[in-house]
């Protein structure tokens, strides 16, 4: 019983250890990308990763990967992200272009069926790249969103994000949800 709870801690232990190295790789190629050839700043490269490294650790503990991501899910939201972009992007242009146009900002709730985490983190980033739109305030599951415009579309628009974001990572959702159907 005893060899079993040690190699259960070894293995917990080697997993630690390799996401550490992960993230000190990371931090480490972002160091290198900054010193522009200068090599002098190696050896305080070197200080400053670990140094990160543990920072982040602590700050940002390692969790479980996303559940599952889905490739041709993933595709299709990053195609609708891609549209809606552009689309968003020339609604913004007329809004500053038009005198016609009403610009009338307003922050709207939002009710989200994702769970607060990577999934919920997703589908605010995805809102917040979205031209005209800003999540300003999140609390468990509601966002507060600022908008240029509220034409009464955004919440079906919301909708159809987070229902392609939940397909896209297979996220977990609570009972009698919608969102991977």
């Amino acid at each position: 019983m005893a060899s079993g709870t040690r190699d259960g801690d070894s293995a917990h232990l080697r997993v630690k250890a390799r996401r550490a190295a992960w993230r000190a790789c990371i931090l480490a190629f972002g160091w290198w990308a900054l010193l522009e050839d200068d090599v002098g700043g190696i050896a305080f490269g070197v200080v400053v990763v670990l140094a990160a490294t543990i920072v982040s650790l602590r700050l940002c503990p390692a969790r479980a990967p996303l559940t599952h991501v889905r490739v041709a899910a993933t595709s299709r939201l990053v195609w609708h992200f891609l549209v809606g972009s552009i689309r968003g992007g020339w609604d913004v242009a007329l809004l500053a272009l038009s005198p016609r146009v009403p610009v009338a900002p307003a922050v709207v709730s939002y009710t989200t069926d994702l769970a607060p985490g990577p999934e919920q983190q997703l589908f605010t980033s995805l809102i917040n790249l979205m031209p005209g739109s800003l999540t300003v305030e999140v609390r468990d599951r509601e966002l507060r969103i600022h908008v240029l415009v509220d034409d009464g579309e955004l919440e079906g628009e919301l909708r159809a994000l987070e229902r392609r974001v939940a397909r896209a990572i297979w996220a977990h959702t609570p009972a009698g949800s919608e969102t991977h159907a």
